[in-house]
């Protein structure tokens, strides 16, 4: 991902693909009765985790307007927002890394992944195709809503497909 900061000021903490989830996600050192908000984790958990760990490797550093940040894939980020903002931001997915995205996409946004499953089969046969072999090889299925009534919890631009009923899509 890419982030272009045109007003304000962020802060950046980045963490390589060799630093385990469980540690960038601190929950370790978040105290009884406290946030793991952005600003706690900045100024609490952070400092809590390098002590730690003095070996903890992670990036930390600021960025001002008119800077853009470039996030590898598979690096772990957080960031805070030391005042007021405005950035354009951008995640990526291409054929290299499709893989990795679709099957955290899938899992972590299930009505999205299904939009884009949608839009895959359009515009990127291939990639639908590689979609659609994965589900298969995890045994993860998604489903469509045809046949089915519509309840409240549909979103009303998915496309025809939801992850959340049960209809098989191939």
């Amino acid at each position: 991902a890419w982030n272009t900061l045109i007003v304000g000021r962020k802060r950046w903490l980045a963490f390589p693909p060799s630093v385990d989830k469980a540690t960038v996600k601190a929950k370790i050192h978040v105290l009884k009765g406290e946030d793991d908000e952005a600003g706690n984790y900045f100024c609490d958990m952070l400092p809590r985790m390098v002590a730690a760990d003095p070996s903890l490797e992670y990036m930390e550093f600021m960025q001002y307007p008119g800077d853009t940040v470039f996030i590898p894939g598979g690096w772990w980020h957080a960031v805070y927002n030391v005042e007021d903002t405005i950035a354009v931001t951008q995640n990526y997915c291409s054929h290299a890394n499709f893989e990795r995205v679709w099957c955290k996409t899938r899992s972590g946004r299930k009505r999205m992944a299904v939009k884009w499953l949608n839009q895959l089969q359009i515009h990127y046969p291939k990639l639908a195709a590689l979609a659609v072999h994965l589900n298969e090889r995890d045994d993860y299925t998604m489903y469509s809503k045809e046949n089915k009534k519509r309840s409240k919890d549909d979103d009303e631009d998915d496309g025809g497909m939801t992850s959340k009923k049960k209809q098989k899509m191939s």
